[in-house]
C-alpha cells in the first residue's frame, strides 16, 4: 500500500513527464491496432470480393491457355448431368480493347469481356449494380459494364460501346453499370454480355473458358477434380478447389498480416525506449528521496517495485488509451475510403492484444535496469548532489557487450555452412534483436564521445560558449541514451527500407542487347499469325521473336516443408527460337538478345540448346538451387512427366522475367518462381503442349508510332487486343512504381520518429528541470534569453546527432546483411545501392524533429525570469 501511495504521488507530481510518456505509448499502441485492424478489414473486404467472384463455387475448371484448348460443350453437358453437381456456371472470357460511340479505339488498358448465362447471375452481382439492371436473355447486343469503363468512356445506361473485330464492330447497348470494389483496382475492368453474343463475336460457338461447379453436400471436390483431370489428360485443364483457393488466399494475406505487425512493432520499440528514458530520469531526480526511503528502512525490493510499478502503470494507461485511438484511426479511414473497407471495420483482436500486452511487457523489461540501479544505489551517494555525473566502468562494459551483440547478426548471415532456412530464422529471431540491443549498448560511449568531441563545434554553430555545452548529454547519460535510441529506431528502419528496397529494385537489369518492342496478344497467336507478323515492313531483321512462357514446378522439393513458405517452388521457363534470339553463330546473323555469360559461353550454349532439354539460366537461379553448368534440373511437365533439363550456360540476367510480370498473364505466374530460364520453343511445345503464343518481341524502325503499329498488327493479324510497349520504358515504369511503394512503406518509419519526438520533449524538460538553478546563475551572470534557448536547442541537436549515427550505422549494417540474405535465400544478386540523398533527408528529419520537440521547453526556460529559476532550482534540490 505504501509503495502504491508513493507511486501515485510521484506520477501526480511529474504530470508533464507522465503525460508525454503515456502519449508516446498511446500513439505507438494505436499504430499497431490501426495497422492490424486495417489489414484485417481489408482481408474481410477481400473475402467479400472472393464470395462475389466465386460464390459457393466448389470447383473451378479452366483450360491451359498455352495449349490453345477450350472447354467444349460436351464436357459442360456431361458435368450438368453429373449427380454430384448441383449447379454449373459456364462462361467465356476474352480480352479486348474498347471503341467509343464514334468507333474510335480507347487507348486504355484492355478490358475483360465476360460472357455469362442470365440464370447464373448471382444475387451479389445484382446487389452490386449502381445503375440499370442485368440482362435476362441468353443473346442480344446488350452489356453490363463496370463503373471504371463508364467513367473512362463517359457513358451510362442507354449508351453504347463497341468491341472491334476483323469482321466489323460489335455494338453493345449498356443496360447496367456495376460497382467495383477498390480491392480489385488492379484487375482488368470488365464488360459482361450474354454468352451466346460473345461466342458469336469470337466465332467460337459452344466453347467455354471457365466453368464453375457447385457440388452437392456429399460430393468430394478433390476426388472429382482428380477424376476430371484423369479423364481429359494431364495439363489440359487447370482445376482449383475451394480448399486450394482458400489456401492460396490465406498464403497471400499471411505476408501482409506479418508486415502489419512488424510495422507496428517499430513504433512500439521507440515507445519502449521512451519509457526507459522516463524511468531513468525519475530515478536520477529522485535519488535523494530514494536515499531517504532507504535510510528509514525501505528494502531494495520495495525501491525496485516502485520503479517497475511506475513503468507498468504508464504502459497500462497508454495501452488502454491507444487501443480505442487505433480503432478511431481506422474508422476515419473507413469514412474517407468506404469502398476500400467494403466489409466495414473488422477489429483485430490479435493486434490489440499484441500492441497492449507487448507494450506492457516491453515496458516491464525497460524498467528492470532503472529499478536495479535505484535498488543498488548507496544511501550516502544517493543523498549527494543529483546532477553529478556517475562515472565507472559500466559504460565501457556496455560498449564491449554492444559490439559483441552487433557482430552477432553479420556472423549468422555470412558464416558459410548454415542452411538457408536456418539462416533466415537465426537472422530474424536472434541476429536482429541482438543488433538493436547492441546499438543501445554502444550508445553511452557515443554520448560521451559526442560531449567531448563535438560539443565545441555545435556550440560555435549555435554561437555559444563551448564550456556551456560540455557534459550536457553525459550529465544525464541514460536518459539521453533512451531518447537517442527511440529516435534511432525510426531512422534505422528508414535506412534499411530505402537502401535494401532500392538495391533490390535497381538490381534487375535488361540484357546488354534487347529488342526494342514487346508485343502482347491476350487472345494468343498461332504459328500462321506469327508468320504473318514477320512480313510487316516496320519490323527490322531478324524479325519477330515469339516466346512461349510456362511455369513448371520442380520435380522434388529440395527445401523441405517449412522452406516452401520462403523458397521458390518453380521456375519461369521461356521457349524461343534460339537462332533468331542469339544468332546461329554465323557472321551475318545479328542476335536480338545478347546475354552476359558468367558460366559457359554463347557458342557452346547454342549448340547444346539445339540438342534439346537444355536451358540457359540466370545467376539468381543457380544461387537458389546451388547448381551450375552441366547440372540437371528436374521439372514436372504435363505431357512428358518428369523431365531433366541440363544447364548449358549461366548468365547475369535473363531480363525478360521481370518485364513480362507487368502484363496481365497472372494465370501463368500463380506460384512463387525462381528467376527465369531459356530453352527452345520445340522443347516447350513438346513437353508442355504450348500451341498459342502470347508474348513476342522485335526490333522496329525508330520512326514507328506505337499506336499506329498496334493498329497495323490488329488489322494484319485479323485479331484484337494486341498491345505494343517499349521494353526500356517498361523498366523505367517498374522502377518508378517500386520507388513510390518504398516511399509509402517508409511512412511507418516516419511514424516511429514521430513517436520518439515525445521522448525528446520529455528528456529536454527533465534536463531543464534539473538545471534550473544553474540556468538562473547563468542568467544572473549575463547570459541572454536567446543564448539560453540556443543552449537547450543545442542539447537536442546533439541527441539527434547521436541518434543519427546509431540509425545510419545500424541501418547500413542491417542493409548489408539483408543484401547477402537475398543472395542466399532467393539467389537475387544485387549491388548494395545506398540512396545518400534519402539518408541525408533522414538525418535532417531526425535533427529537425529533435529541435522541434525541444522548442517549447526551450522557449519556456528562456521566458522564465532569473529569480524564479534560482528559486525553483534550489527548491528541487
Amino acid at each position: 500500500m505504501a509503495v502504491a501511495h508513493l507511486l501515485n504521488r510521484h506520477l501526480r507530481h511529474h504530470r508533464t513527464r507522465a503525460a508525454l510518456t503515456i502519449a508516446a505509448i498511446m500513439v505507438a499502441v494505436s499504430l499497431v491496432v490501426a495497422l492490424t485492424t486495417s489489414f484485417a478489414s481489408l482481408r474481410g473486404a477481400a473475402y467479400d470480393v472472393l464470395g462475389t467472384m466465386y460464390g459457393s463455387t466448389d470447383l473451378q475448371i479452366s483450360p491451359d491457355q498455352q495449349r490453345g484448348t477450350m472447354i467444349d460443350e460436351a464436357t459442360v453437358a456431361a458435368l450438368r448431368k453429373d449427380d454430384r453437381v448441383r449447379h454449373v456456371d459456364a462462361r467465356r472470357v476474352a480480352t479486348s480493347s474498347l471503341l467509343d460511340a464514334d468507333d474510335k479505339a480507347v487507348h486504355w488498358r484492355p478490358s475483360s469481356i465476360i460472357g455469362i448465362e442470365a440464370e447464373n447471375i448471382s444475387q451479389a452481382s445484382v446487389d452490386a449494380l449502381i445503375g440499370g439492371q442485368w440482362f435476362d436473355q441468353s443473346g442480344g447486343e446488350v452489356a453490363v459494364i463496370e463503373e471504371k469503363i463508364a467513367e473512362k468512356l463517359k457513358i451510362g445506361v442507354g449508351d453504347s460501346l463497341g468491341l472491334p473485330s476483323p469482321t466489323g464492330t460489335l455494338r453493345l447497348k449498356v443496360v447496367g453499370v456495376l460497382g467495383r470494389p477498390d480491392m480489385l483496382h488492379f484487375e482488368a475492368p470488365a464488360v459482361y454480355l450474354p454468352i451466346a453474343t460473345l461466342q458469336r463475336w469470337l466465332g467460337e460457338a459452344d466453347t467455354y473458358s471457365e466453368v464453375k461447379l457447385d457440388l452437392v453436400d456429399s460430393a468430394d471436390a478433390d476426388a472429382m477434380a482428380a477424376e476430371i483431370q484423369q479423364r481429359v489428360g494431364p495439363g489440359v485443364y487447370q482445376i482449383e478447389t475451394a480448399a486450394s483457393r482458400q489456401r492460396n488466399f490465406e498464403r497471400n494475406f499471411a505476408g501482409l498480416t506479418v508486415l502489419s505487425y512488424l510495422g507496428g512493432t517499430l513504433s512500439m520499440i521507440a515507445a519502449v525506449f521512451i519509457v526507459f528514458s522516463a524511468l531513468t530520469m525519475g530515478v536520477t531526480e529522485r535519488s535523494r528521496s530514494l536515499g531517504m526511503l532507504r535510510a528509514i528502512g525501505a528494502t531494495r525490493g520495495q525501491i525496485a517495485t516502485l520503479v517497475i510499478g511506475e513503468g507498468v502503470a504508464l504502459a497500462v494507461i497508454g495501452a488502454a488509451m491507444g487501443v480505442p485511438l487505433g480503432v478511431g484511426w481506422v474508422m476515419l479511414l473507413n469514412w474517407m475510403y468506404p469502398r476500400l473497407f467494403s466489409a466495414g471495420v473488422v477489429f483485430s483482436f490479435g493486434g490489440a492484444v499484441y500492441g497492449a500486452a507487448g507494450t506492457i511487457t516491453a515496458a516491464l523489461a525497460a524498467s528492470l535496469l532503472p529499478a536495479w540501479v535505484a535498488s543498488r544505489s548507496d544511501v550516502l551517494d544517493a543523498l549527494t548532489v543529483t546532477s553529478r555525473p556517475r562515472k565507472g566502468r559500466s559504460t565501457m562494459w556496455c560498449g564491449i557487450a554492444g559490439v559483441v551483440l552487433i557482430a552477432l547478426d553479420p556472423l549468422l548471415v555470412f558464416t558459410p555452412g548454415i542452411g538457408r532456412e536456418l539462416r533466415m530464422d537465426a537472422h530474424l529471431f536472434i541476429g536482429l534483436p541482438a543488433l538493436l540491443i547492441g546499438l543501445v549498448g554502444i550508445a553511452p560511449l557515443l554520448v560521451i564521445a559526442a560531449d567531448r568531441l563535438f560539443s565545441s563545434a555545435v556550440a560555435r554553430v549555435m554561437k555559444l560558449e563551448p564550456t556551456l555545452l560540455r557534459q550536457q548529454l553525459s550529465g544525464g547519460l541514460w536518459r539521453t541514451v533512451g531518447t537517442a535510441a527511440g529516435l534511432m529506431v525510426g531512422l534505422l528502419a528508414l535506412v534499411v527500407l530505402q537502401t535494401h528496397g532500392r538495391s533490390m529494385a535497381t538490381g534487375w537489369s535488361m540484357p546488354a542487347k534487347f529488342p526494342d518492342m514487346l508485343m502482347v496478344a491476350p487472345m494468343g497467336l498461332d504459328q500462321q499469325q506469327i508468320d504473318t507478323m514477320q512480313t510487316l515492313e516496320q519490323i527490322r531483321p531478324p524479325g519477330v521473336l515469339a516466346m512461349a512462357m510456362v511455369t513448371p514446378q520442380f520435380a522434388t522439393n529440395i527445401f523441405g516443408l517449412g522452406g516452401m513458405m520462403k523458397m521458390p517452388e518453380g521456375t519461369m521457363l521461356f521457349g524461343m527460337d534460339t537462332d533468331r534470339a542469339f544468332g546461329d553463330g554465323s557472321e551475318d546473323a545479328e542476335p536480338m538478345i545478347e546475354l552476359q555469360y558468367i558460366e559457359g559461353d554463347p557458342a557452346t550454349a547454342r549448340k547444346l540448346l539445339k540438342q534439346g532439354h537444355h536451358v540457359i539460366v540466370s545467376e539468381h537461379y543457380t544461387r537458389v538451387k546451388g547448381m551450375g553448368v552441366g547440372d540437371v534440373i528436374k521439372l514436372n511437365t504435363p505431357l512428358s512427366g518428369e523431365v531433366g533439363y541440363t544447364i548449358a550456360g549461366v548468365v547475369r540476367s535473363v531480363g525478360i522475367d521481370m518485364v513480362v510480370r507487368l502484363f496481365e498473364m497472372r494465370r501463368e505466374f500463380d506460384r512463387f518462381t525462381a528467376a527465369g530460364a531459356i530453352t527452345t520453343l520445340e522443347d516447350v511445345q513438346r513437353d508442355f503442349g504450348t500451341q498459342r503464343i502470347y508474348l513476342m518481341c522485335a526490333n522496329v524502325d525508330a520512326s514507328v508510332n506505337k499506336r499506329q503499329f498496334e493498329r497495323r498488327l490488329r488489322d494484319k493479324l485479323r485479331t484484337w487486343g494486341v498491345l505494343a510497349a517499349d521494353a526500356r520504358k517498361i523498366k523505367r515504369g517498374v522502377d518508378t512504381a517500386l520507388g513510390g511503394l518504398l516511399d509509402l512503406i517508409s511512412t511507418i518509419a516516419l511514424a516511429a520518429i514521430g513517436v520518439a519526438a515525445l521522448g525528446v520533449t520529455n528528456t529536454i524538460i527533465a534536463s531543464v528541470r534539473s538545471r534550473r538553478w544553474q540556468m538562473g546563475v547563468l542568467r544572473s551572470l549575463g547570459l541572454t534569453r536567446g543564448a539560453l534557448m540556443r543552449l537547450i536547442l543545442a542539447e537536442a541537436v546533439m541527441i539527434g546527432a547521436v541518434a543519427s549515427v546509431l540509425g545510419i550505422g545500424g541501418g547500413l549494417l542491417l542493409s548489408l546483411d539483408a543484401n547477402h540474405l537475398s543472395i542466399e535465400i532467393i539467389g537475387y544478386v544485387v549491388p548494395l545501392t545506398i540512396p545518400w540523398g534519402v539518408l541525408a533527408m533522414g538525418v535532417g528529419l531526425t535533427l529537425g524533429v529533435a529541435m522541434l520537440a525541444a522548442l517549447r521547453p526551450a522557449i519556456g526556460a528562456a521566458r522564465s525570469d532569473t529569480l524564479s529559476l534560482l528559486q525553483a532550482g534550489r527548491a528541487s534540490e
